[in-house]
């Protein structure tokens, strides 16, 4: 069955949520302007689950944007520079990319549904904007 991209996104979330939303929205379209691979609707299906359950942590605004190979990635930052970066590939696989206080750390994880709970409510912690 295929995924029309309008049924992915919903218009009763909290604005800064619907604001992460809207810029998923328009991946495809910036993606085909500078020339990257397309995300397919897996990734974008997938990025759309990962914006609620990270906005659902913590609230926040989150930066969405396109990756030449396909992936679509989502940014959550803090003025600390502190940051928890998650790359949704095409074919599934998630790559976690963080920078705290403690350190860096990458990993990798077969789906966004198969990252951790607590990996993602624990780095959402450290960079909630509203924790300062």
């Amino acid at each position: 069955m295929a995924v029309k991209i309008q049924d992915l996104f919903k218009a009763d979330y909290p604005s800064e949520l619907q604001s992460a939303l809207d810029d998923l929205s328009e991946v495809i379209e910036e993606a085909a302007e500078k020339g990257y691979k397309i995300p397919s609707a897996t990734a974008l299906s997938e990025t759309t689950r990962l914006l609620e359950t990270m906005y659902e942590i913590a609230p926040q605004r989150f930066e969405v944007y396109p990756m030449p190979e396909g992936a679509v990635t989502v940014d959550a930052t803090n003025e600390r520079g502190h940051y928890l970066m998650v790359l949704v590939t095409n074919d599934g696989p998630v790559r976690c990319l963080t920078n705290f206080a403690c350190g860096r750390s990458r990993m990798n994880f077969s789906s966004a549904d198969d990252i951790p709970q607590e990996f993602l409510r624990e780095s959402m912690l450290k960079i909630d904007v509203s924790n300062g």
